[in-house]
């Protein structure tokens, strides 16, 4: 009975073999002989009704069981919906996947590989304010039959999935992910803003949810607001990712279940007219922090070395600076920063600077921080410091106003230094030192960075001056130094003497010549005596 048994067991199990490689045998020349070009149309059925979108295969399509099941497609093309003048959502020039058959049917998702070449999306608000990407796989896209075959088939998958765990995010797995010359453009016809990422390539393998992956992307960006480019660069990574399984059900920021680590090289980079020619830092984003460090900025012939914090785990977002600035030249940076350049020369510097917001206006507004900078053989440009002094002196000795230059002359130097708090926006610089081989000049700021309005009191000494030259006279009548104010909006500043200085230095003048007038030397001298006599026996 039981030799019986073990030779029906082994029979039994020779069939079952039999079976399968008759199945694989079929499966292979079902793969190799039937040509899958003549499903397409039904495929091509299936997958538009499944995302709710006119799918087109414009090119051949190949399939295979062993060793995975495979499936290749060309020239694929998904619409746009009908209200769009551009019929064209997605494109791809040619798609790949191969997945395990078995695993698929124990509800794992394994994938070989995912490769698409060329792939093209276009995202676009029209002018109406709608988007092409709300409605995608919406039931009310189909035809009416499809969508009641449709409704009851997910209600049912649905179930099961919930009751059997199926297709859990967490089971599946991608062996290698490929992405070459992709191609993202979001075009907002309300702003007449576009964004571009162009040659977007992308690799990564043995992916998985709840674990850290390889990724190496690159590609080139570009922003633009009324055809003119606000934004443009090419950025390279290299580094792991991580992606909780929970992502799917996050109501919150993404970054609650994402970790990312690697390197940043971006170069060049364009910011409205700020150009950098290199920009490279290590970079940690987890837990909604995102710390950038060491970060090194390479422009206009310097560099800047220091770390970017950026906490976005509460409403307002934090962000908190470190810079070392080296060898920068100002007048460039300034000009194109700014669009007005009020110094010139090389510049060194160290930040450390925090703040709080949501848009550049509140961020500014809320700035604090410390400043620490020195410019080297530099210019005050539109400071004209001889012109200055004697426009001084044609208010002190009530002379005609000098005629200025009309190119606007500065006021070469040697080094322009000094430190400056920021406490809500406001800067305030206590201490301001310029020193030249003709002038030395000193003094104390506020810049308002929520007004842009600027407030300097300055006293400027004429250095080696001779007895009998006329400036020394002036310069002794004010005091030993030449007073005057930078102020009004940064954009639009104001240089001049400060009046109300120098008008007390000339009534202060006129006063002592009438008291010389009224009495003679001798007679001063006897009153001083007669007055430190009173004075004194008070005193006792």
């Amino acid at each position: 009975m039981g030799h019986i048994m073990v030779k029906t067991l082994k029979y039994g199990f020779y069939t079952l073999l039999g079976l399968i490689i008759l199945i694989a045998i079929a499966l292979f020349l079902m793969t190799t002989v039937i040509d899958a070009n003549r499903f397409k149309q039904p495929l091509q059925s299936s997958m538009s009704m499944m995302i709710g979108r006119d799918v087109q295969i414009q090119g051949n399509i190949d399939w295979r069981i062993y060793p995975w099941l495979g499936l290749s497609a060309q020239k694929v093309a998904i619409a746009n919906p009908q209200a769009f003048d551009e019929k064209t959502f997605a494109t791809v020039e040619s798609a790949d996947l191969n997945i395990r058959l078995v695993p698929l049917i124990r509800g794992n998702i394994q994938v070989a590989n995912i490769t698409l070449e060329k792939p093209m999306i276009k995202l676009i608000i029209n002018a109406q304010g709608n988007n092409n990407w709300d409605d995608f796989g919406k039931e009310n896209q189909r035809p009416i039959e499809d969508q009641a075959i449709s409704q009851e088939s997910t209600a049912e998958s649905t179930d099961s999935e919930t009751e059997s765990g199926y297709f859990d995010l967490g089971s599946i797995k991608i062996a290698e992910i490929n992405l070459k010359q992709a191609q993202l453009i979001l075009d907002n016809q309300q702003t007449q803003q576009t964004v571009q990422l162009e040659d977007f390539n992308l690799f990564s393998k043995n992916i998985a949810f709840n674990q850290l992956i390889p990724l190496d992307l690159s590609f080139a960006f570009q922003a633009t607001e009324n055809n003119r480019t606000i934004l443009a660069g090419t950025l390279t990574f290299g580094g792991e990712l991580g992606i909780d399984e929970e992502i799917a059900q996050n109501q919150g920021s993404i970054l609650d279940d994402i970790k990312l680590v690697g390197d940043i090289e971006i170069k060049p980079l364009a910011f409205e007219k700020l150009s950098i020619d290199n920009l490279s830092t290590k970079i940690d984003i987890e837990d909604n922090m995102i710390i950038l460090e060491p970060m090194q900025i390479d422009l206009y012939q310097g560099q800047a070395n220091g770390s970017l914090i950026i906490n976005l785990s509460k409403e307002v977002p934090f962000y908190a600076l470190s810079e070392n600035i080296q060898n920068i030249q100002a007048g460039p940076l300034f000009a194109d920063t700014t669009g007005t350049a009020h110094i010139d020369g090389t510049a060194n510097a160290t930040l450390e600077l925090s703040a709080r917001g949501k848009d550049t206006k509140t961020i500014m507004d809320s700035l604090n921080g410390n400043i620490k900078f020195k410019f080297s053989e530099g210019e005050l440009l539109g400071v004209d410091v001889p012109y200055l002094i004697n426009w001084a002196s044609a208010v002190l000795n009530q002379d005609t106003m000098p005629k200025q230059e009309a190119d606007g002359k500065g006021t070469a130097f040697g080094i322009l230094m000094g430190t400056a708090d920021i406490e809500d926006g406001m800067i305030n610089n206590t201490e301001l030192n310029l020193t030249s081989s003709y002038y030395q000049i000193n003094g104390e700021g506020t810049v308002n960075l929520r007004d842009k309005a600027v407030d300097y009191k300055l006293q400027a000494e004429i250095l080696n001056l001779d007895d009998d030259n006329p400036f020394q006279k002036i310069q002794q009548a004010l005091g030993g130094n030449i007073p005057f104010v930078i102020n009004g909006d940064i954009e639009q500043l104001r240089v001049q003497p400060d009046f109300p200085m120098i008008i007390q230095a000339r009534a202060g003048s006129e006063i002592r010549v009438q008291v010389k007038e009224l009495f003679d030397e001798d007679k001063l001298k006897e009153v001083s005596e007669k007055a430190k006599e009173i004075l004194n026996r008070f005193t006792q």
